[in-house]
């Protein structure tokens, strides 16, 4: 049997790296990372179409709770969103609703949606955690004091949770309104590299 090589990049002999991967439906999964390109395939590694619009290498995808629209951000600090209602029948980007959804000064290395699929939190390496809407920023914090890796939506809208690379998970408490969304810091935990255990600053 012939092997059969894909190459996630438009230069030829030039396989990029790979940085994030997200199931769209369960047949179809979208891959992305150094290249600037998305790439949509099917559970038999068939290629189905690409998402071209992002100009930069993407460090994360994330597919809302609701499944019909997909976010990615990367190095320009850009967060756009493809939208579809139905991610099997796909053949081609211009099917889908394409918007930006917030432009960040700094590159964004992670992304976690809300419960209800309307809002996003973002994680930057200016040490920043922010929540976006429509363009809007509804609510950030510098408590960090160096990159911030990776960010959490707790399932029932009660807290948010940060970790950086200062060695440090820091969980916001919602003190959610029927006005406004506003977070607190609760805690938070710390990791030493000397132990294996997670201790709990006030």
């Amino acid at each position: 049997e012939t092997p059969q090589i894909l190459w996630h990049s438009e230069k030829k002999n030039w396989n990029a790296a790979l940085l994030s991967i997200v199931y769209l439906d369960t047949n179809v999964f979208c891959t992305a990372g150094h290249s600037n390109t998305i790439h949509l395939w099917n559970n038999t590694s068939n290629f189905v179409c690409e998402l071209s619009r992002y100009d930069a290498p993407v460090n994360r995808l994330k597919l809302s709770p609701d499944k019909t629209t997909l976010a990615a951000a990367g190095d320009t600090g850009v967060v756009m969103l493809w939208t579809c209602e139905d991610w099997k029948t796909l053949t081609k980007e211009n099917e889908l609703k394409v918007s930006i959804a917030f432009r960040n000064g700094a590159p964004i290395t992670d992304l976690s949606w809300s419960p209800d699929s309307k809002k996003l939190l973002i994680s930057t390496i200016d040490h920043t955690v922010k929540i976006v809407q429509n363009s809007n920023m509804l609510f950030q914090s510098n408590a960090h004091s160096h990159y911030v890796q990776g960010v959490a939506w707790d399932p029932k809208n009660y807290y948010i949770a940060s970790a950086s690379s200062d060695r440090s998970i820091r969980v916001f408490k919602s003190k959610n309104t029927k006005k406004a969304l506003k977070f607190e810091t609760k805690s938070v935990v710390k990791y030493h590299t000397t132990s294996t255990t997670l201790q709990e600053e006030n």
